[in-house]
């Protein structure tokens, strides 16, 4: 008897999700009136049978519940998503598809973070691509074909141009190559001098010492924090005094990934060194690492909690 009315009460928990969609556990309980406490277990036991499906993101700190085939009802449930994670829902939501590495850092991790609306893919060339959830991925493929089918018509049509036009444009190149052999031949002895001047230049210039620039203390003492802590340097950008730029690449769990780095040798860093380093950072589309020697100001380090999502700060020890 008791199992009669545990799948009574199973099979009001559907009839309810049916009735009203993608739901809350507290709108489901109030609909079967039932405590929260027991729905939530029975939806639990349904979600394990498969019978449900739940959402990775949470309405406070309740995920939604929904059954099979009622993912596009899901949408609405959007304006709950915080502000980085839902400027990268509409982007998504109007290009489609998103190429991952063509993203600025913020984005890049904000459509990790949406798993219910961003669906990964990786295409032919192995490229990370992200498709917005209900836009199936075979229309990825299509798309290009379309394109490609686009672009060998037009070739087609160039194939087909008039005898005439075409007679004409080799007229045309014909004058064009002829006019070029005179400035050649008429420039000749100009180019002979020029290359004179050219050799005398360069057999001076290998003869100079080269003045490589001497880096700095402070430089020297960033590239040994690097070193000590296994990170690469990929492109040296440039140095001062109390001041280095890089492209570098730190291990991380997921792999390899690039930062732009900024150090900076100046006794208390401010807010300003940190927008500084966001704002370059995404201009080369990588994430920020700031390292600083002495201090940094409390407003400062408050502004760099709050876009940790693209940068990270560290003290140099």
């Amino acid at each position: 008897m008791p199992q009669k009315d545990t799948s009574e009460i199973k099979q009001k928990i559907i009839s309810a999700i049916e009735k009203r969609g993608p739901s809350l556990p507290i709108h489901i309980s109030k609909e079967i009136e039932m405590s929260t406490l027991f729905t939530s277990a029975f939806l639990s036991e349904l979600l394990s049978s498969k019978k449900i499906k739940i959402t990775n993101m949470k309405v406070g700190n309740s995920p939604i519940y929904y059954l099979s085939g009622q993912e596009k009802q899901l949408e609405p449930f959007s304006e709950y998503l915080k502000n980085k994670e839902k400027e990268a829902f509409m982007l998504l939501k109007e290009k489609r598809f998103l190429k991952d590495k063509n993203q600025e850092p913020a984005i890049r991790v904000a459509l990790r973070s949406i798993k219910d609306f961003a669906k990964s893919f990786q295409n032919n060339e192995n490229e990370l691509w992200w498709r917005y959830f209900l836009i199936p991925e075979e229309e990825f493929y299509s798309k290009k074909k379309e394109k490609a089918n686009d672009e060998e018509g037009t070739e087609k049509k160039e194939e087909t141009k008039p005898a005439n036009n075409r007679q004409e444009e080799s007229k045309n190149k014909e004058e064009k190559v002829e006019e070029k052999k005179h400035n050649i031949f008429d420039s000749d002895e100009k180019s002979k001098e020029v290359k004179k001047e050219d050799k005398t230049e360069n057999s001076e210039t290998k003869k100079k010492p080269s003045n490589k620039k001497e880096k700095p203390e402070f430089v020297k003492e960033v590239l040994d924090y690097l070193n000590k802590n296994n990170i690469n340097t990929e492109q040296e950008i440039s140095f001062k005094k109390k001041e280095y730029q890089a492209i570098i690449k730190v291990n991380s769990d997921i792999g390899p990934v690039d930062f732009f780095l900024l150090a900076k040798g100046k006794k208390k860093i401010s807010t300003d060194d940190v927008i500084d380093v966001i704002n370059e950072a995404k201009k080369q589309k990588l994430y920020g690492l700031l390292l600083y020697s002495e201090e940094i100001q409390n407003k400062a380090e408050d502004f760099a909690r709050d876009n940790s999502q693209i940068l990270k700060i560290k003290k140099i020890e």
